[in-house]
């Protein structure tokens, strides 16, 4: 049977359109499960002594059922695992070898002890202005550290956690106003919530030493800011070369 030219015309019309939109329904249902990725996001890097496999947990609700808190989203978890490629040789590792980096906005971070997190004290910084001058933004974003009742205190100033490096200060203008940061620490007990997250932060933290087996533990950064997976690097400084693991929400 043949068809009318105008009749051919218009179902070949339909069918074009029905063709085009089924074919962009299956690209966005390709790009649902992406977006809405939660993680956590992986990652595996390689070098001739060592062998990292990195899970990224971005999401706060994640971090929290795995650790208790996020610190209202500003803390994120890398849980490692790490072993060695040469029979019985020992890895020294140092939580303090890892580095997180973001570039989103160039941040840097080095992971938190579980007692700067969750110790018995608390350290409330402020900004004090030494000499004035024009200002254009000033860094007002949040510092945290515990310091730990009879454990080591911290070494090195506070570090604020939404911007690179940072220790205070005003951004702007060469002629911004000089600051110094005065500290205030409030000893007190912990309370029993703060207490049983310290456990929980010992318990499952990276162990550091020398080590013969393959070890596996979480690493605490601050990161300030939504970030994606492939904008974040986890450096890994205890060999020469480093090593580098990047992440992907696929």
């Amino acid at each position: 049977m043949v068809l009318p030219s105008k009749l051919r015309n218009r179902v070949s019309g339909k069918l074009g359109r029905m063709s085009r939109i089924l074919l962009a329904l299956v690209f966005l249902a390709s790009l649902l499960p992406a977006a809405g990725n939660p993680g956590p996001f992986k990652s595996t890097a390689r070098s001739a002594k060592v062998t990292i496999d990195a899970e990224l947990y971005l999401d706060r609700g994640q971090v929290e059922k795995l650790i208790g808190n996020s610190l209202d989203g500003y803390l994120v978890v890398v849980k490692v695992k790490i072993a060695s490629n040469r029979p019985n040789e020992e890895i020294r590792l140092f939580r303090d070898d890892f580095v997180l980096v973001s570039s989103k906005d160039g941040e840097r971070s080095e992971p938190f002890a579980p007692e700067m997190l969750a110790g018995s004290s608390t350290m409330v910084v402020n900004e004090v202005v030494l000499s004035t001058g024009p200002i254009m933004g000033q860094n007002t974003g949040p510092v945290i550290g515990g310091i730990p009742g009879g454990g080591p205190v911290p070494t090195g100033p506070p570090r604020r956690i939404d911007t690179p490096g940072s220790q205070g200060g005003t951004a702007g203008s060469p002629t911004a106003s000089a600051t110094t940061v005065e500290q205030k620490i409030y000893d007190g007990k912990p309370g029993n919530q703060q207490t049983a997250w310290l456990e929980t932060l010992k318990a499952k933290v990276l162990k550091e030493g020398e080590l013969t087996q393959a070890h596996e533990g979480l690493l605490y950064f601050p990161l300030n800011g939504k970030h994606k997976p492939k904008q974040i690097t986890l450096l890994y400084n205890g060999v020469n070369p480093r090593m580098e693991l990047t992440f992907s929400d696929k």
